[in-house]
């Protein structure tokens, strides 16, 4: 039961496709962005990982000035219109689901082996990659992170924890296995 009209799975193409602009036509990131929580609000969640992004970027410094600011008028268009339409957010934080819902990852986990066995070889093979200058090697092994913090944190917010919320943690997963086996390696300058 999903309660937009889009393909559930449409979220994260339009949050990975204003990823993508930052490094090729960064004036049209933020509107890509933007689009992307009217799909799923889930999507907000990522707006830090956004900004580490950019300015872990290989960007001109005047660029992610830009970039950042623009993404700084994207944050007050979405206050703004929780604002507006005064949406239902929770009143408060229960801890308890917080812990409850690290035991829910392992939970739903549990069916996907290739992620399981290999998500910390990954991760170390990311950090090695990270020491080494391999530019944005850093950034993905944030993404991987936020995601795997993100599913607690939601869980004090609500009851739910919806299998649909690990399909960005398979693809940053997938981001960070092209990276390491890729010929082609950009290090970070500077």
């Amino acid at each position: 039961y999903d309660t937009t009209a889009i393909y559930t799975n449409f979220w994260i193409l339009l949050y990975l496709f204003s990823v993508y602009l930052i490094l090729k036509k960064w004036q049209f990131s933020a509107f890509s962005y933007i689009i992307s929580p009217v799909t799923k609000p889930l999507t907000v969640f990522f707006l830090p990982m956004t900004f580490y992004f950019i300015f872990r970027s290989d960007l001109p410094k005047h660029e992610k000035i830009k970039v950042g600011l623009s993404y700084v008028v994207v944050a007050a268009i979405l206050i703004i219109i929780v604002m507006m339409f005064e949406l239902d957010l929770p009143e408060n934080y229960i801890t308890s689901r917080f812990w409850t819902g690290f035991g829910a990852i392992a939970y739903q986990l549990r069916f996907d082996f290739l992620l399981l066995i290999f998500i910390l070889p990954v991760v170390v093979g990311l950090f090695k990659a990270s020491k080494n200058g391999i530019l944005h090697a850093d950034s993905i092994m944030i993404f991987i992170a936020v995601n795997l913090l993100m599913h607690p944190i939601l869980a004090g917010l609500g009851p739910n924890i919806h299998p649909y919320r690990y399909m960005p943690l398979i693809v940053f997963f997938a981001i960070a296995v092209g990276i390491l086996l890729s010929n082609k390696i950009r290090k970070v300058e500077g």
